[in-house]
């Protein structure tokens, strides 16, 4: 009876030893989750943290690109816009329009505007200025006259500005009641405007009042207030 007795405290005690490690077993894994989940909540802040530090400084570099706009003279009673593009050489000797080129420079004018243009060449290299309505985005032909069509040219003419143009001096003409459309403004003589001495010209009826736009020049822009 003694020995009954005793072996059913025994197991008694198995049971509560065994209860009670299963309770800390429990009690253990569940601390140890909650402290990665802890660990991983803190993980994942910092990388949102740092991904939003990457993001901003990319929106901040890709704000820095360089676009400068400029007023051009406008007189409205005559719905007239003047316009002066100058013929230089920079540092590097780069022949340019107002220290831009390749397009880099965008002029905007009112459609049905009329235009006063003035070519400054300041090179001994002959130099002409045509406008024409492209029909390419950049000129592509050593004529650019291939690359749309020739409807002014100053310090030439629209059949000789290939051959033809301008040792030092200023040159100037006027273009009445420009189309909506897109224009080059352009060095007409042998190769060039796809050298790189041709300026957008945009004329919209959206567009009240004239201005520039320079963008990423691959040369320093002046020759703008």
């Amino acid at each position: 009876m003694q020995k009954s007795s005793g072996y059913a405290i025994s197991r008694i005690i198995l049971i509560v030893v065994v209860a009670i490690i299963i309770v800390l077993a429990t009690l253990g894994g569940f601390f140890l989750i909650g402290e990665n989940n802890s660990t991983n909540t803190s993980v994942i802040s910092s990388t949102s943290a740092n991904t939003q530090t990457t993001t901003s400084s990319s929106i901040s570099n890709s704000s820095s690109t360089s676009s400068q706009k400029y007023n051009l003279p406008y007189l409205k009673s005559s719905n007239t816009v003047t316009i002066t593009l100058t013929i230089l050489n920079n540092a590097s000797s780069v022949v340019n329009f107002n220290d831009t080129n390749f397009g880099a420079m965008e002029i905007f004018v009112p459609a049905n505007s009329n235009l006063n243009l003035t070519l400054d060449n300041v090179q001994q290299l002959p130099h002409n200025l045509v406008i024409v309505q492209n029909n390419t985005d950049v000129p592509n032909s050593t004529n650019v006259g291939k690359d749309g069509s020739v409807i002014l040219a100053i310090a030439a003419t629209t059949t000789n500005y290939f051959y033809v143009g301008k040792s030092t001096g200023s040159y100037s003409d006027n273009f009445s009641n420009i189309s909506p459309g897109t224009y080059w403004l352009a060095c007409g003589t042998r190769g060039h405007a796809a050298a790189g001495l041709w300026v957008d010209l945009f004329a919209s009826s959206f567009i009240s009042t004239p201005y520039v736009v320079i963008t990423n020049p691959q040369l320093r822009p002046s020759g703008f207030n």
